[in-house]
């Protein structure tokens, strides 16, 4: 009998240990438990030409949670194969529950023109169990009325009661991941509370300007032992302090809301309107002869211009410089769209129908498929 038990012993000894155990994976790894899509990843430069990206990281572990989970970032510009810069940076939550999610963001050391960024996960750990015993309670969020539909930010509100668990914890923040209607987290922001008592009650407060383009936010917290559940909030709808008609000058054109200049020889401008589809502002002329259309379209509505189509081709003839574009077209041609790498969209009755059609169709859809940051259970 004791042969036989030492037998067993022996033969498990020199069973090879299943790779699936391993804690560092890269995200090309076929068994990855945690991974990061770059395709949902949104990427901008901030106010002070810094390329940012943000994402999030899935755990899809039913029993680990995971911690110290560090993402590369890769930025690129349109020219060089090479990235511009290599960053490194961490969840906003420091321990991922299993089947959870915790987005992040990272920016770039130095200022630099980026047409891209993609990112993949390099290491993580395996952590203790966390209980989930912090309690987030909502009392209010509103949105101030914005004065001019083409703010690209609103000042958002919120507040709510934090409730600690039956200990003592440290290094507790609230946070708050907004998100627009492609299901991108966008903006992240962050409330510090530090130390908290056994089933302590704490009020949180936010006001801060966030991006028009969100449409509802993530709510979820984390301590040194415990966490929240996520709650998915929706944005409420801001009121317009101003009447939305806007009426341009002899050689202005409205885009995106904003009247935009531009010069035209051989014909006249009727129209133009923005396509989401594309990333495009779409000019509808009237052409008598052969012309040229030279304008400059607002950095807030367009930005990356890299092709010109005229009547649907490309225009090898076209000249791009920064948002300038100056279009040499025929007689009889009857639209120039310029397509770049982001829109804003207009915000008139149509995009408000727009907007409402999306917000009840995100609603309907179910916490998996609408945003990769609810967990699942």
């Amino acid at each position: 009998m004791k042969k036989l038990i030492f037998g067993i012993v022996f033969i498990l000894i020199l069973f090879p240990t299943s790779q699936s155990f391993s804690q560092e994976y890269t995200d090309t790894n076929p068994t990855l438990t945690v991974l990061t899509n770059s395709d949902l990843n949104y990427i901008y430069q901030d106010s002070t030409g810094h390329a940012v990206v943000v994402g999030v990281v899935e755990n899809n572990d039913p029993l680990s949670f995971v911690t110290n989970v560090k993402i590369q970032a890769y930025f690129y510009d349109d020219f060089n194969p090479n990235p511009l810069e290599v960053k490194e940076g961490s969840t906003i939550l420091n321990v991922i529950p299993p089947f959870s999610s915790s987005p992040f963001i990272i920016r770039s050391d130095s200022p630099i023109d980026i047409f891209d960024a993609s990112t993949k996960i390099s290491t993580f750990e395996t952590s203790p169990y966390m209980e989930n015993s912090l309690k987030i309670s909502i009392n209010d969020v509103s949105i101030e009325p914005i004065t001019n539909p083409n703010d690209s930010s609103y000042t958002f509100s919120f507040s709510g009661i934090l409730r600690n668990g039956n200990s003592q914890t440290s290094e507790t923040s609230v946070h708050l991941a907004f998100y627009d209607v492609f299901d991108r987290v966008i903006q992240i922001s962050t409330i510090d509370i530090g130390n908290m008592n056994m089933n302590e009650l704490v009020p949180v407060k936010l006001n801060e300007e966030i991006s028009s383009s969100s449409i509802g936010f993530i709510l979820f917290s984390e301590s040194d032992k415990f966490y929240t559940d996520f709650i998915d909030v929706e944005i409420p709808a801001p009121q317009l302090r101003t009447n939305l008609a806007i009426t341009c000058g002899s050689s202005e054109v409205s885009i995106g809301g904003n009247c935009t200049s531009y010069d035209i020889s051989g014909g006249h401008v009727e129209s133009a309107t923005v396509n989401l589809d594309d990333n495009s502002v779409i000019i509808n002329i009237h052409a008598d002869d052969d012309g040229t259309l030279t304008i400059s379209p607002s950095t807030s509505t367009q930005k990356g211009i890299f092709m010109v189509l005229v009547d649907g081709e490309e225009s090898n003839d076209a000249e791009i410089n920064g948002n300038t574009v100056i279009v040499p077209f025929g007689a009889e041609t009857e639209q120039i769209e310029i397509i770049g790498t982001f829109v804003i969209p207009e915000f008139g009755t149509i995009a408000a129908m727009i907007l409402a059609v999306a917000i009840i169709s995100i609603i309907a859809i179910s916490a998996k498929s609408r945003l990769s940051i609810v967990p699942r259970y």
